[in-house]
């Protein structure tokens, strides 16, 4: 992995980093596991979090990664609450038409589309909307083609003919992912019409730590640095809403030179990036010591993300895991690291050491809220 000398959003100088893993292991946002360190820098001129990118960053993104081929309604789980499931891609729409007047008629981009799926289900909720999508692999072209015409998408690069084309490009957890941030920025200004609107989500790293370790985004984001790459690329920021989800940040901003630029204070940012340092400098020993105290117990990883395959690359030991646990249907019947997967109803009685691969804000909550499992005696390790 390459270092990293100046700032993805202001181009200024970068120190060294303020994490180094003490591993070279690493883990993806798809759970993919890579024999790389994971390293991060922070920008005291912008308040910006980056990583390198890995060698065949492009490469992984357009054949590697691939993200939820498996059936066209194939989704993430966004929550659980009294049994009631609710998907990314139904919040993320709900989420839009709340937050967006969309005119009669609008010319709608999906840039980072993935699958469409949000797109799609907005298309049959307004058949009046013109609608394209792009992406950097060919992997979704085929459900691409279940709902739209050649002339409607493009992959790799935006089109010419696409120039001040939209009305409203929306992007989903994509420019986490992007190395040449400024660069692709800029091409999405070029396709939006003046005053046309760019409605993008991305990870709120202060409220989910985990974004802070994902070896394949290159981007954590900050209020202060997304105000910065926004304003410096011919848009105004219209709103940075920090509350509706849970964990990232709904940005909202507008194709015109904003009117005064603003100028965040970065000292509170510097002093909770070396408090998220320092916690994941921890997590790899506390993990061990755990495992230490329960060998030769049948253990089980809740959560087959992320955080949980992480969890997986800390312990000395994978043989006592009989499984990893999920609530979402569309992961039953999969593996992680050769386990199964299975919900927590079909948890074995014998299994009482469960490691849990959740956001640590909300991992006791939602454990707490599996009603089968109130009394079975459960010895918890929370990250």
């Amino acid at each position: 992995m390459a270092t990293l000398q100046y700032c993805n959003i202001c181009n200024q100088a970068l120190g060294e980093p303020v994490y180094v893993s003490p591993r070279n292991i690493s883990v993806t946002s798809n759970a993919d596991i890579v024999p790389i360190p994971t390293q991060v820098y922070f920008c005291e001129t912008c308040g910006h979090l980056e990583t390198p990118p890995f060698d065949n960053l492009e490469s992984y993104y357009d054949t590697g990664y691939n993200i939820l081929i498996d059936s066209d309604d194939e989704d993430q789980l966004y929550q659980s609450v009294d049994g009631q499931k609710a998907f990314r891609a139904d919040f993320q729409l709900e989420t839009l038409l709340k937050k967006q007047t969309i005119p009669m008629d609008s010319k709608i981009l999906d840039f980072g589309s993935g699958k469409g799926t949000t797109l799609r289900r907005l298309a049959l909720r307004r058949p009046d909307i013109a609608y394209s999508l792009f992406d950097v692999s060919q992997a979704y072209v085929p459900f691409w083609e279940k709902f739209a015409t050649p002339d409607q998408w493009a992959t790799y690069t935006l089109p010419e003919r696409w120039n001040e084309n939209f009305d409203l490009v929306i992007s989903f957890y994509v420019l986490e992912h992007v190395a040449e941030l400024r660069e692709i920025v800029k091409n999405i200004v070029r396709v939006l019409k003046p005053g046309g609107k760019f409605y993008f989500l991305v990870p709120n790293v202060y409220a989910n730590i985990g974004d802070f370790v994902v070896v394949d985004h290159v981007n954590h984001f900050s209020e202060n640095s997304i105000y910065h790459l926004l304003e410096s690329s011919e848009l105004s920021v219209v709103e940075i809403d920090t509350k509706t989800h849970d964990s990232a940040f709904i940005v909202t901003a507008q194709k015109k030179p904003a009117i005064e630029k603003r100028n965040l204070e970065i000292a509170p940012l510097t002093q909770r990036v070396n408090q998220i340092s320092e916690y994941w400098n921890t997590v790899v020993e506390r993990v061990q010591v755990f495992e230490t105290k329960h060998v030769n117990e049948p253990v089980a990883i809740y959560g087959a993300g992320f955080y949980g395959t992480y969890i997986a690359t800390c312990l000395r030991n994978l043989s006592w895991v009989q499984c990893f646990i999920d609530q979402n249907p569309y992961k039953q019947n999969e593996k992680v690291l050769d386990k199964p997967i299975i919900v927590p109803d079909d948890l074995q009685e014998n299994i009482k050491i469960i490691y849990v691969g959740l956001n640590p804000r909300k991992a006791v909550t939602t454990i707490g809220a599996i009603s089968t499992w109130s009394e079975r005696g459960h010895t918890y390790f929370f990250l």
